[in-house]
C-alpha cells in the first residue's frame, strides 16, 4: 500500500512528464485559430475584393443575416446581396437592424444606398433627411439628399437643401467642401477654378441679399440651375479638364437669362468684367445670351448701356457695332461707330469742305486711315433709312478712291433710296466725271435717276448704256416706258421697232409698239407698227384680238374694226366666231374694269352655247366678281351640271353656298361628291365643320373615322374628331385624343396647354392638371397653363397651389379680374383677409374700367 495516497493522484495529473508536450500544444493550437486563420468577416470581405460573389452568398447563407448584432458584417452582406442583384434581400434586415440600434449610422448610410439601388426615392429621401445634419460629415448627404429633391420635383426642398449644403460650405475651408471627390489631386484643380469660384460666390451671396420670407420662384430657379451649373463644371473637371473660360461664362449667364433674373445677372456678368479686367466681354457675352433666347429688347437695353460706359475704348466699341448689327439693333451699332470715328468728322458741312479747301488734305488721309468703319457707318446709315447721310459717307469714299471703284456703286445706291432730284443729278454728275464708260455703272446710274423722277437724264443713261450694250432688252424697255411718260411716243415707237427687229419682240412689246404708234400721231407709223405685228405673228389670233382692244380702248374704232375685220376674212362667220369674239369682249372688259359689261357679254356668250363649260365658268367668275353672288350662283350651278365630275367647280358651288348661308345645299353638294366617291379632303373638312356647327357628332364622327381608316389626321383634324367624340357623348374618347395629342406634341407648351383647357372643358380635371403640368415643364411662365392649373387646384381644395400658380398668372396677366376675384376667395378660405381683400379690390377696379357705367361695387373690409 502507498503512504502517500496524494501520490496516486498526481501520477494522473497533466504535470505528468508523459502529458507535458500536450500541455504546450494547447496554447499554440488556439493561437493559431484566433490569429491565424480568418473570422467570417475577413472571409466575406475576402470574396467582396476578388468578386468572388457566389462563396460570399454561400458564406451569408450559413448566417443568418437578421441575427448578428455585428454592423460591419451586416454591411458587408448588405454590399453582396446588392452587387448580385437582390439588394430588396438586404433592405429589410437592414431596416430590422436600424430600429434596434436607431444610433447606427452605418445601417443607414447602407440602407440610403440600398434605397437609390432599388429606386425609391421616397425612402432615400426620409434616410437622407435623417442622416443629413450640419455637421462638415454631412456634406454627402446633403448633396445626395438635393439630387433626390431635384428627381422628385420637389423644388422648395431641393432649394433649401442647396442653401443649408452652402451655408455648411462657408464654414469649411475650401479644399474641404468636396469629400465626392476620390482623387486628391482634383481637389485644388476644382477649388481654384475661377467659376467653381465665381459661381459659389453667388450660391452664397443670392439667399443673402434677397429676402426669401416669401414666395420668390425666379430665385429658387436661379439657385438650382447655379447649382446644376456647379456640378456639371465639376464634373467636367474629373472627366478631363473643363470647358474653356468663355463657353463656362456663357453657359452660366444662360442661368441667370432662364431664371428670369437679368438683373442678378448683369451683375454678374458685370462683376467678373471688373474682377478678372475685362473690360464688358462678359456683359456683351450676356448680351448675346438675351439674343439668342430671344430676348431683344433686354439685349439691346443692355447693349446701350456698355456702349454709354465705354464710349472711348475703340476695341470694345467694335465689338458692341458687330452685335448690335447681329442684333437688328442698328441705333446702337450706328453710334458705337460715330463713337469710333467721331461725329464731327461725320458733319456733312465739315465733309463738304474737305473737297473744296486745298488745307484739308489731312482729312482726305483721315478717310483713307478710316475707311472700313466709315463703309460700316454708311451701310449701316443705308440700313437705317438714313440715306442722306449713307450717300454723303459713300460720295466721300468715291471720291477717296479716285477711280471707279465700289463706293462709286453704293453711293448710287444710297442715291436711288433718296428718291431725291438733286441728290440723284449730283451722283450723275460723279459718274460722269468718273465712270464713263463702265456700262454697269451707267445702267445703276439710270435706274437711279428714273427712281428720283429725273427721266430727262434718266434717258440719257439709258441711252448710253443701250449703246455699249444693245441686246438688254430689259434696259430697252424701260427706256421706251420713260419715252412713253415723257410723252415722247414717236421715240418710244423707235425703241419697241428695234425689240421687234432683233426679234425680242413678243406679243407685249407689239401691243406697246401700236399703242406708240397710235399715240405718235402718225398713220403712216400707226399702219406700219400694225404691218409688223400681224407679219411676225399671222396666226397669233390672240394678239389680233388684243390689238383690236387696245384700239378700241384708244378709241381708234375704225382700226379695231380693220383688225376684227381681218379675222373675219381668215375664218367663216360662224357661231364658234362669235363666241371667239365674245370671250375677248369679256377679257377686254375684264381689263377695263368695266364689270357690267362684262357680265353681260359672258352671259350672252353662256346663253348662245349653254353647253359650253368654260362660258358658264367665266359667267359665274363674272357676276361674282361684280358682286351679283345670285346670278354667279345661277351659272355655277349650269357649269356644275354641264361638268358633275369637275371637283373645282363642284367646291366653288358649295363654298359659295357656304358664304350665301344656304348650308343645306352646301350638304348636300358635298355629300354627292362623297357618295360618288369625289370628295376631296378639304371639302370633307367643310362637310364635317357644318356638321359640327348643326352639333350632329354622330354624322362627323363617321367621316372622321373613315377618313381616319385612309389616312392620318392632321392635328386640327383630330381636334375636330374629338369634338365629334364630345357631342357625341363619348367624353373617354375625346379625352383619350387630348391625352394622345399631348403625348405626340410633348415638346410644346402652348399645343399642351390647350389640350389641358379642352380637357377641363369636358369636365377631366385630373388629365387636365397633368396637360398644364408638361407645359410649364417646358415654359414656367406659360399664361394659359398657370391659369388652368390654378384653377383646377382650387377647385380640388389645395389652395396653396392654387394660390402659387394664379400668382405666377397675375404677375404676368395682372388686368384679368377674374383670376383677381378667385384669388380673393381662396385667401379668404384660409383666413388671409388682408390678402383675400387686396385681391378683392383690385378686381373691382379692373371692373369698373370694362364698365361703360361705374356702379358702386364697393365692399367693406368687414365683409
Amino acid at each position: 500500500m502507498e503512504q502517500n495516497p496524494a501520490h496516486g493522484y498526481c501520477r494522473l495529473s497533466f504535470f505528468d512528464k508523459r502529458f507535458f508536450p500536450y500541455l504546450i500544444l494547447i496554447p499554440v493550437v488556439v493561437g493559431i485559430t484566433v490569429y491565424i486563420l480568418p473570422d467570417q468577416k475577413m472571409l466575406l470581405s475576402h470574396y467582396l475584393r476578388k468578386q468572388m460573389l457566389e462563396e460570399a452568398l454561400s458564406l451569408i447563407s450559413e448566417n443568418r443575416i437578421d441575427q448578428i448584432a455585428d454592423s460591419k458584417y451586416a454591411v458587408l452582406a448588405a454590399e453582396i446581396y446588392r452587387k448580385t442583384g437582390s439588394p430588396d434581400q438586404a433592405i429589410p434586415v437592414l431596416e430590422k437592424l436600424h430600429r434596434r440600434d436607431p444610433e447606427n449610422s452605418v445601417y443607414l448610410r447602407e440602407l440610403i444606398r440600398l434605397y437609390e439601388s432599388t429606386r425609391d426615392p421616397g425612402k432615400q429621401i426620409s434616410a437622407l433627411e435623417r442622416n443629413a445634419g450640419t455637421g462638415p460629415s454631412d456634406l454627402l448627404s446633403l448633396k445626395s439628399l438635393i439630387s433626390a429633391y431635384g428627381y422628385r420635383g420637389e423644388i422648395e426642398k431641393q432649394v433649401g437643401a442647396i442653401i443649408r449644403l452652402i451655408r455648411l460650405e462657408e464654414k469649411l475651408a475650401p479644399e474641404n467642401r468636396f469629400p465626392e471627390i476620390e482623387d486628391p489631386g482634383l481637389i485644388p484643380k476644382i477649388v481654384n477654378d475661377p467659376m467653381i469660384e465665381a459661381v459659389t460666390r453667388e450660391l452664397i451671396r443670392l439667399p443673402k441679399q434677397n429676402d426669401r420670407t416669401g414666395e420668390n420662384w425666379f430665385l429658387d430657379e436661379l439657385i438650382r440651375r447655379l447649382y446644376t451649373y456647379r456640378f456639371n463644371r465639376i464634373y467636367e473637371i474629373e472627366n478631363g479638364g473643363p470647358s474653356d473660360l468663355e463657353t463656362a461664362v456663357i453657359r452660366l449667364l444662360e442661368a441667370y437669362v432662364g431664371a428670369g433674373m437679368l438683373e442678378e445677372g448683369t451683375a454678374c456678368a458685370k462683376g467678373l468684367d471688373r474682377k478678372w479686367n475685362q473690360g464688358a466681354r462678359n456683359r456683351l457675352h450676356l448680351v448675346r445670351v438675351l439674343r439668342w433666347n430671344r430676348q431683344r429688347d433686354e439685349a439691346v437695353d443692355l447693349l446701350a448701356q456698355v456702349r454709354l460706359e465705354f464710349k472711348h475704348d475703340s476695341d470694345i466699341l467694335s465689338e458692341i457695332a458687330a452685335i448690335a448689327a447681329d442684333l437688328g439693333d442698328i441705333r446702337t451699332a450706328i453710334r458705337a461707330f460715330e463713337d469710333i470715328v467721331g461725329k464731327e468728322f461725320l458733319d456733312p458741312i465739315h465733309h463738304d469742305s474737305i473737297h473744296s479747301d486745298p488745307a484739308k488734305k489731312r482729312n482726305k488721309d483721315s478717310v483713307s486711315k478710316d475707311r472700313a468703319n466709315l463703309a460700316k457707318i454708311a451701310d449701316l446709315y443705308l440700313e437705317a433709312g438714313s440715306f442722306e447721310k449713307a450717300y454723303r459717307l459713300y460720295e466721300r469714299l468715291a471720291l477717296n478712291e479716285g477711280a471707279c471703284g465700289s463706293g462709286v456703286s453704293k453711293m448710287l445706291q444710297a442715291a436711288e433710296y433718296l428718291k431725291n432730284r438733286n441728290f440723284a443729278l449730283r451722283a450723275a454728275s460723279k459718274v460722269k466725271q468718273m465712270c464713263p464708260e463702265n456700262p454697269g455703272v451707267l445702267l445703276a446710274a439710270a435706274e437711279m435717276l428714273q427712281a428720283a423722277e429725273a427721266e430727262k437724264e434718266a434717258a440719257f443713261f439709258y441711252d448710253e448704256y443701250l449703246r455699249r450694250n444693245p441686246s438688254d432688252i430689259d434696259a430697252a424697255h424701260r427706256l421706251a416706258d420713260i419715252y412713253t411718260w415723257q410723252a415722247k411716243p414717236h421715240r418710244a415707237y423707235g425703241v419697241y421697232k428695234k425689240l421687234v427687229g432683233m426679234g425680242a419682240g413678243d406679243s407685249r412689246v407689239m401691243e406697246k409698239m401700236v399703242q406708240a404708234a397710235a399715240e405718235a400721231g402718225s398713220p403712216e407709223s400707226l399702219k406700219e407698227a400694225v404691218r409688223l405685228a400681224v407679219q411676225d405673228a399671222p396666226q397669233d389670233e390672240k394678239l389680233h384680238g388684243r390689238l383690236a382692244e387696245l384700239l378700241v380702248s384708244r378709241e381708234l374704232i375704225p382700226e379695231a374694226i380693220e383688225i376684227y375685220g381681218d379675222c373675219l376674212k381668215r375664218h367663216p362667220l360662224d357661231r364658234n366666231i362669235r363666241l371667239n369674239i365674245l370671250e375677248r369682249l369679256y377679257l377686254f372688259y375684264q381689263w377695263t374694269g368695266n364689270a357690267g359689261k362684262a357680265c353681260e357679254v359672258a352671259s350672252m356668250a353662256s346663253e348662245e352655247n349653254p353647253e359650253n363649260f368654260q362660258m358658264a365658268s367665266s359667267a359665274a367668275i363674272a357676276w361674282m366678281e361684280a358682286g351679283m353672288t345670285a346670278n354667279g350662283i345661277f351659272y355655277l350651278e349650269r357649269a356644275a351640271e354641264i361638268k358633275p365630275d369637275h371637283i373645282q367647280t363642284r367646291m366653288h358651288l358649295a363654298r359659295t353656298y357656304e358664304q350665301t348661308g344656304r348650308v343645306d345645299e352646301m350638304i348636300l353638294q358635298l355629300e354627292d361628291l362623297e357618295a360618288s366617291g369625289n370628295l376631296v379632303r378639304d371639302g370633307r373638312m367643310l362637310l364635317i365643320d357644318a356638321y359640327l356647327d348643326r352639333k350632329e357628332g354622330e354624322k362627323a364622327l363617321r367621316h372622321l373615322k373613315s377618313y381616319a381608316a385612309l389616312s392620318s389626321l392632321t392635328f386640327e383634324e383630330s381636334l375636330k374628331l374629338a369634338r365629334a367624340y364630345e357631342l357625341s357623348d363619348r367624353l373617354p374618347a375625346a379625352a383619350g385624343i387630348y391625352r394622345e395629342l399631348g403625348e405626340k406634341n410633348s415638346e410644346d407648351a402652348a399645343v399642351l396647354s390647350e389640350l389641358g383647357n379642352r380637357l377641363l372643358w369636358i369636365d377631366d380635371p385630373d388629365g387636365a392638371v397633368g396637360m398644364f403640368e408638361k407645359a410649364l415643364r417646358l415654359d414656367p411662365l406659360n399664361p394659359t397653363a398657370l391659369k388652368g392649373s390654378g384653377s383646377v387646384y382650387a377647385d380640388k381644395n389645395m389652395p396653396e397651389k392654387a394660390t402659387r400658380r394664379l400668382n405666377a398668372y397675375i404677375r404676368l396677366n395682372p388686368d384679368d379680374y377674374l383670376v383677381q376675384y378667385r384669388l380673393g376667395e381662396l385667401y379668404r378660405s384660409i383666413d388671409q383677409e388682408s390678402r383675400a381683400v387686396a385681391h378683392y379690390d383690385r378686381s373691382l377696379s379692373l371692373i369698373r374700367k370694362a364698365l361703360p357705367v361705374k356702379p358702386d361695387l364697393r365692399i367693406s373690409k368687414h365683409e
